[in-house]
């Protein structure tokens, strides 16, 4: 019972009871052309997660060693699985790329034995166009069951909305490049300015330590890393000018005195 195809497709409708799902379905038209066909192909009815999934039937196990033709399917899907009966495959035997489901041996159900990877890939429009034309029935503008909208309808506002969220997602790019641009470019000029101010303080830092100050006692360079350096060093000299001038003012004051006492020892003469 579960080693049925049949009874595999049944579960995997199940599965996706609420999505989109396609049996024995193809990359585009079969007339006059090759073609590549899923045993099944399903996608949520969700406009933010449209992540589609293929799923490929094996119930015998010459089948799966032999098939060749599985990495065409990866094109059409972002989850890609093989489904088979219990037993049939080891996890360690699937391809990287493709992930495992399994049928309880009663048959009322499919567990995950191995988690698809989730490939970004841009599924081709010639599939859509396939399911739109081949698979699906006009209703009408009668809403089905459950307030959900016919399959027509809502394949052309999903392909209408694939071309418009292709258009916003070229525009979101370019604003975000422009965006990155000037950001880059700020980090730039503050970067200089930083580099700038590292200087001056750097400078100024140099200055204190020529006038036997340390910058860092007392958090001298600290109080005063606003300052201009020019002005620090002008304070500096004009410091350095009332020093000296205190000095040859204390020199003329013993050049008088030693005056005085040569002309008071020459009149005593």
């Amino acid at each position: 019972m579960s080693g049925n195809v049949s009874t595999l497709e049944r579960l995997l409708a199940q599965r996706h009871s609420g999505d989109v799902f396609v049996t024995e379905c193809k990359d585009g038209p079969s007339q006059g052309v090759s073609h590549v066909r899923l045993d099944a192909w399903a996608m949520p009815r969700s406009w933010s997660h449209p992540w589609t999934t293929g799923y490929e039937i094996k119930v015998s196990r010459s089948d799966f060693l032999k098939d060749t033709k599985w990495p065409a399917y990866l094109p059409l899907c972002n989850y890609l699985y093989f489904v088979t009966p219990p037993g049939l495959i080891k996890p360690d035997e699937v391809p990287e790329q493709c992930g495992l489901l399994v049928c309880t041996k009663n048959g009322t159900r499919l567990y995950t034995k191995k988690k698809a990877p989730l490939r970004e890939v841009e599924v081709p429009e010639s599939l859509f166009r396939y399911i739109l034309m081949s698979r699906t029935q006009v209703v009408g503008s009668r809403i089905m069951g459950g307030g959900r909208k016919p399959d027509r309808e809502y394949w052309r506002e999903w392909l209408d909305g694939r071309h418009a969220d292709a258009a916003l997602g070229r525009s979101v790019s370019a604003a975000l490049r422009d965006r990155l641009t000037k950001k880059v470019s700020e980090v730039e000029v503050e970067n200089i300015r930083l580099q700038a101010e590292n200087k001056i303080h750097a400078d100024l830092a140099a200055v204190l330590e020529s006038a036997g100050i340390s910058p860092h006692r007392f958090g001298v360079l600290a109080r005063v890393q606003h300052i201009c350096a020019g002005q620090v060093e002008e304070s500096l000299e004009v410091n350095a000018l009332r020093y000296r001038l205190k000095r040859a003012e204390s020199a003329a004051r013993e050049a008088l005195v030693a005056l005085d006492a040569l002309a008071s020892g020459e009149g005593a003469a």
